[in-house]
């Protein structure tokens, strides 16, 4: 079964408490910053992203990882906290060299900003832009996959 994407971007677990972003490369160092907030932050430099999406992610242990699909990635607990957290993952660089497999860093930027669910936030999943090539292309492959099902 093949699991929707929001925005071409992000994939949540059927758990819930897990997420993977879909990168442009198809091997590669790609940047990840990460931004731990208390409440729901504005949006920085919404014009430079390509692509935003959000998701909520149950994460009741309080410890959360950026990790990369072979376990690469930061051992620093990225989560601000037990429970359930909005992530919105802003992405550019994503159409330089889509399915490359390179050695070395890509172009492509993703920033994560992390908070917990309160008052007034939408503990859902959604798109604020989907600009991108590679996020149109990851979104009609999904679809005709869950449509075969």
């Amino acid at each position: 079964m093949a699991l929707p994407t929001v925005g071409g971007l992000l994939c949540l677990s059927t758990s819930r408490q897990s997420a993977t972003i879909f990168t442009g490369v198809d091997t590669g160092d790609v940047t990840v910053e990460v931004f731990q907030h208390q409440t729901a932050p504005p949006i920085h430099d919404e014009a430079t992203w390509e692509d935003i999406a959000w998701i909520t992610l149950d994460v009741p242990s309080g410890t959360m990882f950026a990790t990369g699909v072979y376990g690469d990635g930061t051992t620093e607990n990225i989560s601000p906290g037990a429970g359930l957290l909005l992530i919105r993952c802003s992405a550019k660089g994503r159409d330089a060299a889509p399915g490359a497999f390179l050695e070395g860093d890509s172009a492509e930027i993703y920033r994560l900003d992390v908070w917990p669910v309160g008052i007034g936030d939408d503990p859902q999943q959604g798109v604020i832009k989907a600009t991108s090539e590679t996020s149109r292309n990851v979104q009609e492959y999904t679809e005709g996959e869950s449509s075969q099902e």
